[in-house]
């Protein structure tokens, strides 16, 4: 018949067990290893009042609260009052207990303008003696509308028409090179650029002597 008395070794085996398990949660195991220094520091405290003091007037000329100070030195409130009673006044730009090296002052952020209060560019006419006068700039960015600016403006449509509708066109070459004749520039320095180049050819195989143009 079997004994009736339940076998205590058993459940003392599983309750070790569940509280080793207990132990090894890691969020109990951090609370547990920090109350435990918490416990050794305030030893240590205890039995030497002067690393008690050390610590706290050091946290306190780093800038730290009674708070902070409470925290990290694992000490009463009247205790930390007690040794700042006669402490040295503490510097108005003391620096953290955790920041090392300088650091330049932030600038003040600039005042943000929307967009509808900016002022929008207007051109300005153009002086008699400028040297844009005759160009497609003065026209189009100055909105000058003298002769000269006029007709610069009309030769350079006519010429973009010759390069072909929009989109197909080449890049722009400049004015008085066979690269822009080639293109179908007519213009005078085109013209006489591609004479040029084809003297030059002629001379340079034999097929005459290049001569200036009269």
């Amino acid at each position: 018949m079997p004994s009736s008395t339940p076998d205590l070794s058993r459940f003392a085996n599983l309750l070790e067990e569940a509280e080793s398990a207990f132990l090894t949660d890691t969020s109990y195991g951090v609370a547990v290893a920090e109350a435990a220094s918490a416990m050794q520091i305030a030893k240590e405290h205890r039995e030497d009042p002067e690393e008690l003091r050390a610590t706290v007037l050091r946290l306190h000329a780093q800038g730290a609260g009674v708070s902070e100070i409470k925290k990290v030195a694992h000490t009463t409130q009247e205790k930390i009052a007690a040794i700042l009673q006669d402490a040295p006044e503490r510097p108005q730009e003391a620096r953290s207990a955790t920041y090392e090296g300088e650091v330049e002052p932030l600038p003040a952020p600039r005042p943000v303008i929307p967009s509808k209060r900016l002022q929008k560019w207007v051109p300005q006419p153009l002086a008699d003696n400028d040297e844009r006068h005759g160009t497609t700039n003065g026209y189009r960015n100055y909105s000058c509308r003298c002769l000269r600016c006029s007709l610069a403006q009309k030769e350079a449509k006519r010429l973009e028409r010759l390069e072909g509708p929009k989109g197909t066109r080449r890049a722009k070459a400049v004015h008085g090179t066979t690269s822009k004749y080639s293109a179908g520039c007519r213009c005078q320095d085109c013209k006489d650029a591609a004479a040029t180049y084809a003297r030059e050819k002629r001379a340079s195989s034999g097929g005459g002597t290049a001569t200036s143009k009269g």
